[in-house]
């Protein structure tokens, strides 16, 4: 849950325009999660199995995947994201701009040219915010 003046600096910071240049960090509302399971199909699965089953094994828990969140007063919106997008994403834990990223990143990920909406797609949904 986001505290009235982090819900003011989120509802600010995503409505301020894009610029390339300006240095961007992860949000302090949101949160990059790796190598973990669909929890919401974890629970299902435990909630519907019978009482005296065995745990799960393993291999029946699921697959595991990358996850961001981005919190917006009392919700929290969750995101799977593939491993790039996380790795794109965590190149934002310390301030740094969307060229020097996209730089690192060889402008490219799996083939694909990686434009500004990328970005700016991230900044909408309140996983960036200026730095």
């Amino acid at each position: 849950m986001l505290g009235a003046d982090q819900q003011d600096a989120r509802t600010s910071a995503t409505n301020e325009p894009f610029d390339l240049n300006h240095r961007y960090c992860l949000a302090p509302w949101a949160r990059l999660l790796e190598d973990i399971h669909d929890c919401d199909k974890l629970i299902m699965k435990i909630e519907t199995q019978d009482s005296d089953a065995l745990p799960f094994h393993e291999a029946e828990t699921g697959e595991r995947g990358c996850y961001l969140l981005v919190a917006s007063g009392f919700l929290t919106t969750t995101y799977l994201i593939d491993v790039g997008v996380h790795a794109l994403l965590s190149l934002f834990a310390t301030p740094n701009s969307c060229h020097a990223v996209a730089a690192a990143l060889g402008l490219k990920y799996d083939g694909i040219a990686i434009n500004n909406t990328v970005f700016e797609d991230f900044l909408s949904i309140g996983a960036l915010t200026r730095a």
